[in-house]
């Protein structure tokens, strides 16, 4: 990077993180004037993107956008805008970028989408907003072979299972270890979770990788006593 766009970038990362929308406008104007290159370009306007959208800075976010700056440009990270406002649960940022058609299914690093973010911390207002977006792949694995339901029962996030699998998730997706979210609910020694998705219809007979369905999971971990005994009600066990 040379030293006039490590210049721009950083001072329009101090203006977008103080939501100084006129100190924006005054670099987006220098960086016009100086005909930088593509990559000098886009990184510079990247930089308010990204900083506007951390900071929750949703007027700011609205005038870039207005600026036609890329709403799809990752970090270095590789987490879209779009990823970074759903995990944080910036529920009028998300509404912003799906209104200027940023892309809903980008992966970010790991392969998570925006959604898998937000059932991973559980942004529930997020996640409704990112499940009405028109294409959104509500089942969309990770590298791990993980769905946002996988995420979801992962982190205890019971509200958030209950929405993924009311709008129509795929219940039974299993991961790259055979893995399916009842398997997860047993691992992680979550009953009300694993309640909720045998209420559902999730299948506990599945077999994973071991060849383990989600109940012998249960009964090989001597701390999962509720968890086998509400596995064997519902089995018809007891």
């Amino acid at each position: 990077m040379d030293v006039a766009t490590a210049a721009l970038a950083d001072a329009m990362h101090t203006a977008a993180v103080n939501g100084n929308i006129q100190e924006v406008q005054n670099v987006l104007a220098q960086v016009s004037e100086m005909q930088l290159s593509v990559a000098s370009d886009t990184l510079i306007r990247s930089t308010a993107m990204l900083a506007a959208v951390r900071t929750g800075r949703a007027e700011l976010v609205e005038f870039l956008l207005r600026c036609k700056v890329c709403p799809n440009t990752p970090d270095d990270e590789g987490q879209t805008p779009l990823i970074i406002a759903a995990a944080e649960d910036h529920l009028q940022i998300v509404n912003l970028l799906l209104q200027f058609d940023c892309s809903v299914n980008t992966p970010g690093m790991g392969g998570g989408t925006a959604l898998f973010h937000a059932a991973y911390y559980g942004s529930d207002r997020a996640l409704v907003a990112l499940l009405a977006a028109p294409g959104c792949d509500i089942s969309f694995a990770n590298e791990e072979g993980e769905t946002p339901l996988h995420a979801a029962v992962k982190r205890g996030h019971a509200i958030t299972v209950s929405i993924l699998l009311e709008a129509g998730c795929a219940r039974d997706a299993v991961d790259h270890d055979g893995d399916n979210a009842v398997h997860v609910a047993v691992i992680e020694r979550r009953g009300d979770i694993v309640n909720i998705l045998l209420a559902a219809g999730c299948d506990p007979t599945i077999t994973n990788l071991n060849n383990r369905c989600a109940f012998t999971t249960a009964l090989n971990d001597t701390h999962n006593d509720d968890i086998v005994y509400l596995m064997a009600v519902h089995n018809n066990l007891t």
